[in-house]
């Protein structure tokens, strides 16, 4: 059940926060993202050239959402893990951004 969780529980979890409600086991969900995250520090495994180029999609954004909202409701779970799996997405992210630079500004927003 919860090896799929992440990804559709990443659209349920803006619900809960606005009402101030805790998620369910967000320590098991914590798991699931950092077991999920691949070892360059993405979440999505880049297939086309594109992909390759550019990093910064809505699955890494929904992988450190959840990561952010259930470190509030169990802040003593893997924290330094969880602080890693960040560093590990952002240095992609920053080494993306200087290979790729003017690529990227010349592709529309939302790829």
């Amino acid at each position: 059940m919860y090896g799929f969780l992440p990804v559709r529980a990443a659209h349920l979890l803006p619900l809960y926060a606005h009402h101030g409600r805790d998620f369910p086991c967000p320590e098991r969900l914590i798991d699931s993202v950092l077991a999920l995250q691949l070892p360059q520090g993405a979440w999505l495994e880049p297939r086309t050239a594109s992909e390759r180029r550019h990093v910064m999609r809505y699955l890494e954004l929904d992988a450190l959402y959840i990561l952010g909202f259930m470190r509030r409701l169990a802040p003593a779970h893997r924290t330094g893990d969880i602080i890693a799996a960040v560093r590990r997405y952002g240095r992609l992210v920053r080494d993306c951004y200087a290979r790729h630079a003017r690529e990227l500004y010349a592709q529309p927003p939302h790829l």
